[in-house]
């Protein structure tokens, strides 16, 4: 009875199919782009969220002092900005250790290269 029910069933959905196969086309064609537009905004969305959560997640401030202030100070603005729960760690640079890495990583360009050099 369930078999002859399914072939029924299968027999006059081949020939609606047949009679009306702009509709079908036109609708399976609806359907393939509805799920694909679905699709594709789920996708940007949770790719966006991913984006949006590393970006927060590796924010760096670069705070520059000028050469008049002590050691000391830098020291006490150090610890000052530790205390913060939203950073997760502090790195003080001073300014050899700075010009170093600056003058490592530009050492291809010679334009900076020339300018350290002049400037000694």
């Amino acid at each position: 009875m369930k078999f002859l029910k399914l072939k029924r069933a299968i027999k006059y959905g081949w020939v609606s199919f047949k009679r009306n196969t702009w509709l079908t086309v036109a609708t399976v064609g609806v359907l393939a782009l509805s799920l694909f537009i679905i699709g594709t905004t789920l996708f940007i969305g949770m790719s966006a969220k991913e984006l949006i959560e590393n970006i927060e997640k590796n924010v760096n401030i670069s705070v520059y002092f000028k050469s008049s202030v002590t050691e000391e100070r830098i020291d006490e603005i150090k610890k000052d900005i530790e205390q913060r729960p939203e950073l997760s760690s502090v790195e003080y640079v001073n300014k050899e250790v700075a010009l170093e890495k600056f003058s490592k990583n530009n050492e291809n360009n010679e334009t900076i290269s020339d300018a350290l050099r002049e400037i000694g």
